[in-house]
């Protein structure tokens, strides 16, 4: 079995290790609730070919607009 580690990596490219422990996260999570707010929960569903476009790039979306003729 392989053991798993965490770190976090910086632009610089140094690594430090992860030391954010679960209890951390989960009052950050509440704080931030707390303080923004959680909205109410749905679902949705998935949309693959709405995905491919949202991750099309900002090229290709612009002169496909350019081609249909839309306005921005």
């Amino acid at each position: 079995k392989r053991e798993h580690s965490r770190e976090e990596v910086y632009a610089t490219g140094d690594r430090k290790p992860f030391t954010l422990t679960h209890e951390q996260a989960l009052a950050f999570a509440r704080q931030a609730a707390k303080e923004f707010g959680v909205g109410e929960s749905k679902t949705v569903p998935f949309e693959k070919e709405r995905l491919k476009k949202d991750l099309a790039p900002k090229e290709k979306k612009a002169r496909k607009k350019a081609d249909s003729g839309e306005k921005s």
